[in-house]
């Protein structure tokens, strides 16, 4: 009887994320890191951090929010107003962008692009992060 009411539970989960729109990696387009820059002085654009807290807190774009993938939620009131967004990680091994960008998407929102260059590229390009700990404070686990 237990694991009948667990296939059912599983199964009701499994129907609830199916209504969710499917989008793929090739739904999402991706900005160079100079088209990120230029967006940086545009109205309406948000910059949004999908890495984990501590890593955004260790350093991360200029004027960039942070929402953790799992924090994604429909009408998340710091994207309403958005008229592009930019979703970014910690590099282009990172699929924490793409996944975030991909369910802003599945979620209704609209204009999402993603830079997949994220914080590896940015740093390794001698562009400053905002919000950087000097490195013996940064834990080695965070870096991604």
């Amino acid at each position: 009887m237990r694991t009948m009411v667990a296939v059912f539970v599983l199964g009701g989960v499994s129907l609830v994320a199916c209504r969710e729109a499917k989008v793929s990696d090739q739904d999402i387009p991706i900005v160079r890191i100079s088209q990120v820059e230029a967006a940086l002085r545009e109205p309406g654009v948000v910059l949004v951090d999908a890495r984990k807290p501590e890593a955004y807190v260790a350093g991360h774009l200029p004027n960039a929010i942070h929402i953790y993938l799992p924090d994604i939620r429909s009408g998340d009131p710091r994207l309403a107003r958005a008229k592009r967004i930019i979703v970014y990680a910690g590099g282009v091994r990172d699929p924490l962008g793409i996944a975030a960008a991909k369910r802003l998407v599945a979620m209704g929102y609209v204009n999402v692009q993603e830079y997949k260059g994220g914080v590896e590229e940015w740093q390794n390009t001698g562009r400053s992060l905002a919000g950087s700990l000097p490195p013996a404070q940064v834990r080695p686990d965070t870096a991604r």
